[in-house]
């Protein structure tokens, strides 16, 4: 599925606040690249730097969620962003909201943007982080191939001829 495809699965009103967030992010931060990707049970929009999981867009029942690597290791960039957005439900590293009557959207981009300018991975979580995302590229490659899902090498053709000159 592409991210184009996913978003048209979603309610017009959450499609509206996502697509706004996803560009957001493509614009803000050009460092990542963008999958539809099973997040915590579910698809999301997931974007990756390198192999290594930074941001997700994902939405749920009941309320919508912007997820970030970057967040969850910035103390201080949580604590500010928490207290300028008190209506919306703040994680370890994820904003949990309903519409934008709680998440404001200019304040979302500057949240964005100052992710963007943030060291990632984060010194402390480095060395983790990119031994798990080759572990993930492993898994997720072997769990294709087995799906059958990697595209098979053509067999080289001889190619003969009955014409002689």
């Amino acid at each position: 599925m592409t991210p184009k495809e996913f978003l048209e699965t979603l309610p017009p009103e959450r499609r509206a606040v996502i697509a706004k967030l996803r560009t957001m992010i493509l614009k803000g931060d050009p460092l990542v690249r963008e999958v539809v990707s099973v997040f915590m049970g579910r698809e999301a929009l997931v974007y990756l730097q390198g192999d290594i999981f930074k941001y997700a867009l994902a939405v749920g029942k009941e309320h919508m969620s912007l997820h970030s690597m970057v967040l969850y290791g910035s103390k201080t960039l949580h604590e500010n962003f928490r207290k300028m957005m008190p209506k919306v439900k703040f994680q370890k590293g994820c904003l949990n909201f309903k519409s934008t009557s709680q998440l404001s959207l200019p304040l979302a981009e500057k949240l964005i943007k100052e992710m963007a300018a943030c060291e990632f991975p984060p010194a402390q979580f480095k060395e983790r982080m990119e031994k798990l995302a080759v572990q993930a590229k492993k898994r997720r490659t072997a769990e294709e191939a087995e799906e059958g899902n990697l595209a098979k090498p053509e067999k080289p053709t001889l190619r003969t001829s009955t014409k002689r000159k």
